[in-house]
């Protein structure tokens, strides 16, 4: 997921501000922090704007995320045309494709991640 990230800004720095990650390894959100406090501030307040608002800042076109989100949260964006869920577990991706109310375009389910 962080490498996704770097592609990203490498290719259009204008892009990655509108991306958001969300995981729960403590140990990689440390090396987010170190790394590039910028990202991991804006996953920060993406985290705490969605407990508060129940849906995505208007400013995050696309969320990448981990199992951290599979509950506990409601997204009710109407617009949301892509989620990328990391995950071994069926009911651990349909419990996370389940946060968006309102549903998703597309959902990408990655099963093989070594990031």
């Amino acid at each position: 997921m962080l490498a996704f990230m770097k592609k990203i800004k490498k290719k259009d720095h204008s892009l990655a501000s509108a991306v958001a990650v969300s995981f729960s390894d403590e140990t990689k959100r440390k090396a987010l922090q170190k790394s590039c406090k910028e990202d991991f501030d804006r996953m920060e307040k993406t985290e705490q704007y969605i407990a508060l608002h129940q849906k995505l800042p208007d400013n995050i076109r696309l969320v990448l995320t981990t199992e951290r989100n599979k509950e506990g949260i409601n997204i009710n964006n109407t617009d949301v045309s892509t989620m990328f869920v990391e995950s071994h577990v069926e009911c651990s991706i349909v419990q996370m494709a389940g946060r968006l109310r309102k549903g998703v375009d597309t959902l990408y389910i990655v099963i093989d991640s070594n990031d």
